[in-house]
């Protein structure tokens, strides 16, 4: 039976505070979980010795138990610095193969600025974009997102070679920003167009992990949307390396044995790594491969102990504790940890009784390794690849073996301490259903950081997804990076277990829609391959779409109806702007570990001269004036026609834009491109206007270069300013007169 409404009595007072504290209590427990809130690793970018292919390559040195150190370090600073003789202990290292190559143009970066720039920014350019690449997000796609950066880095190498013998008078403003260590962080952020955080960080050895530490919090706070994160150390110059010898910190016998009898110091090693970071609900929500979950992580510092760069025992169990408890597990529950592991006679015990406190009291022995064995000690980059080793060993659900050479240490507590050094490869068996590990990384500026980690699985991995006909999109900046690409693309589809739509939605949503362009319909992955194949080799290929485009970006506004496979191949290739997003909207697809893009590499550095200090010139610093130059644009004007005016300031233009950028006036110059893409910044636009305007006679607006753009518009405008009489230029300051010249 239905009664009528009747009337409600108020609440009391107390009962109104109690609902207030209930829900006051409830959005505690949302910002607290908020704040201590698993965050997703999706991505990563890797280049490390012997394994500078990505994280694949990685993994195979991890496998296999290769060990990248060789007795290169002399022959590599013969290289960059000239030394011949380094102290026997100093020249044992783990390398990376031609660090002085970078593709400076696919990041709008110009020749005569990549050669100032330290080539650790420019591997962290590089890495970057692998590890966006890797987790299945376009690069493009976070431009004035809320993306943030963090950047583990410490050494000065090219910064020192510049400044040696003379040559002070070889520096120009990029200099300066191209070895500031702010940069490296702020470099990428700029390329990349974010607004999030981008922080540069310098805590020695620990570097790189104190990175995604504060990435994961802020990300935690909500103080950025997702994060890069990492670390990069190159060894350029010799003088860390002596300094470490003389100190007897680097190994007599050229190994890196953590926790083993022939420990004798550590190697040193060159490396960069990127992890991709997002809130796990974030990662969820955009379908992202979640390759596995940080729990939580801490950093702190040693405080006093018996020395400046000496280790504290009871500070590293302290960071193990607060770590474990901002994670929400025990340490029993803990498989395995990725130990800072140096191999030093002292560092290698004390860090094994702070493990063995903090894990006594287990079951079964806790599992440990170091990654330095078999890469050397990678510095400010040593704690991102211990991570990502550890994110690999989770993937792959083993275990990989320690390198051993002889005994373990003897100085190490073994029948006593909690712990082991597994020589050979074994799986990662769960504990309580859960595949948990830790890394630490320790600075010898005493800072210190711990993350806990958590294996990654979903029953959405599991399922099937359909397949039918559908569009791989491929681009690059260039025709020879594209052919590259096609090629990989040929070779990954014979061997990948990935689904043919998943592969195919990652392609078109997760990767940078670049200039050339190639786009295949096939109904699978063996049918693709066979038409990348027949393409490769010039035979005629049904259903392969090739186009070029002049627009980089790839817009998300345009046509959402459903169109044919074929139609949406066509409209990429020619640059037609499609949603592509909306295309794969509801089906529930994953993003696909696709290959990753080829950059064309070529050599940059600094010009290096060798001169007699005492002769060596006085060098004016600071200086504006515009260096003088041999062609007058107003005497290659003279006598010449109407027709044949505008030709010739487009080449006096190509020339002189092509000595600010140092770059090949034939090969890389087009009058239509806008400068700012090919690396013009305002420094050089500048530079440029003080050259034109000395040779014009036409006095230029200061932003000149950034109001007429392309060679095409600074053309028209400097002949429109010129005038009919080529012998005397027009007298006429600049106007909104000429903002609207026909082009």
């Amino acid at each position: 039976m239905n009664y009528p409404d009747q009337p409600r009595e108020p609440l009391s007072p107390v009962k109104l505070a109690f609902l207030k504290l209930q829900e006051a209590e409830a959005r505690i427990r949302e910002l607290e979980a908020e704040q201590s809130g698993p965050i997703a690793i999706v991505g990563i970018g890797c280049r490390f010795p012997d394994a500078e292919e990505g994280p694949d390559s990685y993994w195979r040195l991890l496998s296999d138990r290769h060990c990248a150190i060789s007795d290169g370090m002399q022959d590599r600073l013969r290289t960059t610095d000239g030394v011949v003789q380094l102290p026997d202990s100093a020249r044992g290292a783990a390398l990376l193969k031609q660090v002085d190559l970078f593709d400076p143009q696919h990041f709008g970066i110009s020749p005569r600025e990549a050669a100032a720039m330290d080539p650790q920014q420019r591997l962290l350019l590089e890495v970057s974009w692998e590890a966006l690449e890797h987790a299945g997000i376009d690069p493009f796609s976070l431009y004035q997102t809320r993306a943030g950066v963090y950047i583990g880095i410490t050494s000065h190498d090219y910064a020192q070679l510049q400044t040696r013998g003379g040559n002070l008078k070889e520096l120009h403003p990029h200099s300066a920003v191209g070895v500031a260590s702010s940069i490296a962080a702020g470099r990428i952020a700029y390329t990349l167009g974010l607004h999030g955080p981008a922080i540069s960080i310098d805590t020695a050895c620990s570097s790189s992990l104190v990175a995604v530490h504060l990435a994961s919090e802020a990300l935690r706070r909500q103080e950025c949307s997702m994060a890069l994160a990492g670390g990069v150390n190159l060894i350029l110059a010799p003088e860390a390396s002596v300094a470490f010898a003389q100190a007897g910190m680097l190994s007599a016998s050229g190994t890196c044995a953590p926790f083993l009898s022939s420990a004798d110091g550590f190697v040193r090693g060159e490396g960069c790594g990127i992890v991709v970071l997002k809130r796990l609900k974030d990662s969820e929500a955009a379908g992202d491969r979640i390759l596995a979950v940080i729990l939580g992580s801490a950093v702190n510092q040693d405080g006093p102990s018996s020395g400046l760069t000496a280790p504290n025992g009871l500070a590293q169990q302290a960071l193990l504790r607060e770590a474990h408890r901002r994670a929400g597990i025990a340490p029993e529950e803990v498989r395995y940890v990725e130990a800072h592991g140096t191999g030093t006679k002292l560092g290698d015990p004390v860090e094994s009784e702070a493990l063995g406190a903090v894990f006594a009291g287990r079951s079964e022995k806790l599992a440990i390794g170091s990654v330095k064995a078999n890469v050397g000690h990678l510095e400010a980059a040593a704690g991102v690849a211990g991570l990502i080793k550890l994110v690999l060993s989770l993937v792959h659900g083993e275990i990989p073996g320690q390198l051993m050479r002889r005994g373990l240490s003897e100085y190490i507590r073994w029948d006593e301490l909690p712990l082991e050094l597994p020589a050979e490869t074994s799986a990662w068996m769960p504990i309580a259903g859960r595949r948990i590990g830790g890394v630490s990384s320790f600075g010898f500026s005493g800072t210190n950081a711990h993350v806990v980690v958590e294996g990654w699985s979903s029953e959405e991995d599991q399922r099937e997804v359909p397949e039918g006909s559908d569009v791989l999109m491929i681009s690059a900046r260039t025709e020879g990076s594209l052919r590259r690409l096609a090629e990989k693309y040929s070779m990954y589809l014979r061997e990948t277990t990935w689904n043919w739509s998943e592969i195919c939605h990652t392609a078109s949503v997760g990767r940078a829609a670049l200039a050339e362009r190639l786009a295949v319909v096939a109904g699978s992955r063996d049918e693709a391959a066979e038409k990348l194949s027949d393409w490769l080799s010039g035979k005629a290929a049904n259903g392969v779409y090739r186009g070029h485009v002049k627009a980089a970006r790839r817009g998300n506004q345009g046509q959402t109806d459903e169109l044919t496979p074929e139609a949406f191949a066509e409209l990429f290739a020619q640059g037609g702007d499609v949603n592509w997003k909306r295309r794969g909207a509801g089906k529930g697809l994953r993003r696909a570990e696709l290959p990753i893009y080829p950059f064309e590499r070529e050599r940059y550095w600094f010009k290096e001269r060798s001169l007699d200090r005492e002769e060596a010139p006085m060098i004016s610093l600071g200086s504006t004036e515009a260096k003088p130059h041999l062609e007058d644009l107003r005497f290659l004007l003279t006598d010449a026609s109407d027709e044949e005016r505008l030709g010739i300031i487009r080449n006096f233009l190509r020339g002189e834009i092509a000595k600010v950028l140092e770059m090949n006036v034939s090969a890389e110059l087009r009058e239509d491109k806008p400068l700012a893409e090919m690396g013009m910044d305002s420094l050089m636009a500048l530079e440029l206007k003080h050259s034109v305007q000395q040779s014009s006679g036409v006095m230029l607006p200061a932003n000149f270069m950034f109001e007429y753009p392309t060679i095409q518009q600074a053309a028209a405008y400097l002949n429109a300013m010129i005038g009919s009489n080529q012998k005397e230029p027009r007298s006429l300051t600049h106007s909104a007169d000429y903002e609207d010249i026909a082009l």
